[in-house]
């Protein structure tokens, strides 16, 4: 998914992993990303206000690590609900699941100290953790590399 790309497929991941992110600028600084979540084997991915609206998305996706999709059409899914009505059901669930994780992510993101979000991540995400790139944790923990640095040394 690149940013302005319009998300007209659900694609669910097999193997790999995969990270969302924009871009934003601060204060005319260079732009800097800005992690929203990663996607691991068994999840399903697409953004969801570009798949709804069918607006420009504003996010990026990508694969951080070999990876390896299924992908149905927006076409191909409301197809399928009107095969088997049980999937809709099923995505509304999803739906709602990833909605909670999403305010807990941002809820992490702002109210816990910076150590405390980093131990926070580690126990949500242990199974990915040593997957990543000291930056994308960063990002995602809305700190600075540097921080997270100093941070990991403190708790070791």
């Amino acid at each position: 998914m690149r940013e302005d790309e319009i998300s007209d497929r659900v694609f669910f991941i097999v193997s790999g992993l995969v990270k969302e992110y924009y871009t934003r600028s601060e204060a005319g600084g260079p732009p800097r990303e800005v992690c929203t979540r990663f996607i691991t084997e068994g999840d399903f991915y697409y953004c969801i206000r570009s798949f709804i609206s069918g607006e420009p998305s504003i996010r990026y996706a990508e694969a951080l690590e070999s990876t390896q999709t299924l992908s149905l059409s927006k076409a191909g899914l409301e197809e399928l609900y009107r095969r088997v009505p049980k999937v809709e059901r099923l995505v509304r669930i999803l739906t709602e699941q990833y909605q909670l994780l999403a305010e807990q992510r941002e809820e992490l993101k702002l109210s816990e100290p910076h150590k405390q979000r980093y131990l926070d991540f580690l126990k949500s995400h242990k199974d990915i953790a040593k997957r990543l790139k000291i930056k994308d944790i960063a990002s995602y923990l809305n700190m600075t590399p540097e921080t997270l640095s100093r941070i990991r040394k403190e708790t070791r």
